[in-house]
């Protein structure tokens, strides 16, 4: 696999399924990880990233603590979803080997993109995109080096998780994330519209304890004590279905199997100002503004095959 990756992450039981997928299939991939609030406080972030990576025994890869908060206003944490540790069931007694580097995380961003080729380094933000919007702020040459963006967030065709019509990373920083949207960098989408179509049965989460290693006991001790676990009620799913909700494993999921996704390329703005409707994705499906398309939006997956796809690379 040619593309390398910079992980933006505040971990989170989904950003360590997505972390683990692409860990899994493509280990060379990960250049660079950055922290950011999010589900928890960044220091809690930063060192739920050195414990992963420690677990993975991947000390090669460089950790940078970016953002505490948003570029307006202060963060909400998702603690009652991923836990007062963000690692929901799981505790770690792990001896951490992985430092934290000195370069706050905009700044590990334009110098990990500066290092390389332009084109060859993707992001894949599965936070607020603070951390993103200041590195464009620092250097927008430097940062429309970026391969492509792809972040978890927004909602077009279903309703937000943080507030009736935004995800929670969007309104978490809707600042941040327009600075992003137009930042004229190729951008994925990856939002609630796929992310409540992608569940991990029981049945997949037992093969996954039982078979995949550090990875899956991790994984399945998380969703235990979490909202993510099997007890989410299942009305709030599309298809009816009681599951494990890895919202950011999609993410990594579009990188690997891209086939599985409808993409429609639209322009999207974010919404800053209302108070009804701050951190929404709006997106112009039918060309009403006469703009040029920003974002390629993913708008359905087929979720069952998607989560096939997880359990099957993370077991094997």
């Amino acid at each position: 696999m040619d593309e390398k990756f910079i992980i933006d992450t505040d971990p989170g039981v989904d950003d360590t399924a997505a972390i683990f997928w692409l860990q899994k299939r493509y280990p060379d991939s990960i250049l660079a990880m950055t922290t950011v609030f999010g589900n928890i406080e960044v220091e809690r972030a930063t060192s739920n990233t050195q414990i992963l990576l420690s677990e993975l025994g991947r000390t090669d890869v460089p950790v940078y603590e970016g953002c505490a908060g948003p570029l307006v206003g202060q963060p909400m944490f998702a603690k009652h979803v991923h836990g007062d540790t963000g690692f929901g069931g799981f505790v770690s007694d792990i001896e951490t080997n992985v430092d934290v580097q000195k370069e706050a995380g905009a700044v590990a961003i334009l110098d990990t993109l500066s290092r390389h080729g332009e084109g060859e380094v993707s992001i894949l933000a599965l936070g607020p995109l603070t951390n993103l919007a200041v590195a464009y702020r620092l250097s927008p040459e430097t940062f429309r080096r970026v391969r492509r963006v792809i972040y978890m967030g927004g909602a077009v065709t279903t309703w937000g998780n943080a507030a009736p019509r935004a995800s929670a990373n969007m309104a978490n920083d809707p600042d941040a994330a327009a600075v992003v949207v137009e930042s004229g960098v190729p951008l994925v989408q990856v939002g609630l519209d796929v992310c409540r179509r992608f569940v991990v049965p029981e049945a997949g989460m037992d093969q996954v304890n039982e078979k995949g290693g550090r990875m899956g006991e991790i994984l399945f001790q998380m969703i235990n004590g979490t909202y993510a676990s099997y007890d989410r009620p299942k009305g709030r799913h599309p298809s009816n279905v009681a599951g494990v909700y890895f919202n950011d494993a999609p993410c990594v999921g579009f990188v690997l199997y891209p086939e599985l996704f409808d993409v429609a390329h639209v322009r999207v703005r974010i919404e800053r100002h209302s108070t009804l409707t701050r951190g929404e994705t709006v997106a112009d499906m039918d060309g009403l503004w006469g703009e040029e398309p920003n974002v390629r939006v993913l708008l359905n997956v087929d979720g069952d095959a998607l989560a096939e796809a997880f359990v099957r690379d993370i077991s094997a």
